[in-house]
């Protein structure tokens, strides 16, 4: 199978990259840069680089600038154009190919959802209220994917949760802060995390790369999200440090206007099950949050 990534270069990308190679999958990286496996493209005007596509078997979209940007209005800007636009020139250049990839799968966010508290949320659940800088954008996000994207490809949208890998993503800032004796939990420590391992992420886009039936939209999180109290416990038990007392939601609402990251990062509460999923028999190898850490934190 031959998958063209676009954005492949990042977290997500490099692990994504290694669980194809592993499968036995030929890969090509849209990419700004240029070297071995990789075609340069901009992310916003058709070039050569379409060519890449003809004849693949799957295209799958990770372009994206990171929502740890401080959100001034000038990055917000840049967080939905960088968004937006890749799935608009992606739609153009598979709409000229006699044979696209059947399959296109784009990354999205359980942003979608919003700030909704104990709420569980699936993938039949409504967007949240649009008034939230998240939800604004994975609604933009999805909606230009789907106006983008040919009649004669299948559109699948993976709403990814928060990701935990010892290369990148959530945990090493995270696991930075708990090894220091200040792993408490952030602000009342009752929102919940929807995460998963990055190896079940990564094998989850392969899985929605395959011909045969596959869910339109699937949670790219594990089974059991947690409240942020017991993750930072559990975290804390994993590496052996004792009780920590919590940040208060002041300290990183201040963080974030300090030019931190926004604190609706890690203030607000998302419970997003994988229903769709599960109901398609993915088998997800971490579904316990301890497991997941043991196995990434270093020994």
């Amino acid at each position: 199978m031959k998958v063209v990534i676009a954005g492949g270069t990042g977290f997500i990308g490099r692990s994504l990259q290694a669980e194809l190679t592993h499968a036995g999958h030929e890969f090509v990286l849209l990419s700004r840069r240029s070297g071995e496996g990789m075609v340069q493209w901009d992310g916003q005007t058709l070039g050569p680089w379409t060519e890449a596509l003809a004849g693949a078997h799957a295209l799958i979209n990770l372009v994206g600038e990171s929502i740890s940007l401080p959100w001034t209005a000038e990055n917000r800007r840049k967080i939905l154009a960088s968004r937006v636009d890749s799935c608009h020139v992606l739609g153009r250049a598979l709409a000229g190919l006699q044979s696209p990839p059947p399959v296109w799968v784009q990354s999205s966010a359980t942003g979608f959802y919003g700030n909704r508290g104990d709420e569980v949320l699936t993938e039949e659940s409504a967007a949240g209220n649009t008034s939230e800088f998240l939800v604004e954008t994975c609604l933009a996000w999805e909606g230009a994917a789907r106006e983008a994207c040919p009649s004669t490809v299948e559109l699948r949208l993976v709403r990814t949760g928060l990701v935990l890998g010892d290369g990148g993503g959530a945990l090493p800032p995270i696991l930075k802060v708990a090894r220091m004796y200040l792993g408490g939990s952030l602000g009342s420590g009752q929102q919940y995390m929807s995460w998963i391992h990055e190896l079940d992420l990564v094998r989850q886009y392969v899985w929605l790369c395959d011909h045969c039936e596959r869910p339109a939209i699937v949670n790219g999180t594990a089974p059991n999200p947690a409240r942020n109290v017991d993750f930072m416990a559990t975290l804390r038990r994993v590496i052996g440090r004792p009780w920590a007392p919590p940040a208060p939601a002041l300290a990183m609402k201040l963080m974030a206007k300090l030019g931190g990251p926004a604190s609706e990062l890690v203030l607000d509460s998302c419970r997003a099950i994988p229903q769709a999923a599960q109901r398609a028999d993915f088998e997800f190898k971490f579904s316990d949050l301890e497991s997941a850490l043991r196995d990434l934190v270093p020994k």
